[in-house]
């Protein structure tokens, strides 16, 4: 009969411990899915800004591009030898005393 106690004691200890167990792991569970939810709205926020950023970038392109082709008209319609301009993909560089300013 004591035996039986025995046993039964440490079955019961064995269940508590197996609860403990599952409710921990529910709890990490809960905590990993809450976490996944937050990164899964970071993430398509951020997809969101990276929409607007290609967006403006395009906008950017469009407008250098009008810039560009009102440059080139502007350079044909002066004389030649009155002004030079030198482009790079970043800046313009003034090439003659009609277009640049005097020193700063």
């Amino acid at each position: 009969l004591e035996d039986e106690r025995n046993e039964n004691v440490a079955l019961k200890r064995e269940t508590q411990g197996l609860t403990e167990a599952r409710n921990n792991l529910e709890k990490a569970q809960q905590r990993l899915c809450h976490e996944i939810q937050v990164k899964e709205a970071l993430v398509c926020s951020l997809e969101g800004q990276l929409l607007a950023a290609k967006k403006q970038i395009d906008k950017l392109e469009q407008e250098l591009k009008r810039l560009e082709a009102e440059l080139e008209r502007s350079q044909r319609a002066s004389t030649p030898t009155e002004c030079q301009l030198h482009l790079t993909p970043t800046k313009i560089y003034p090439g003659c005393s009609a277009l640049s300013r005097p020193n700063e």
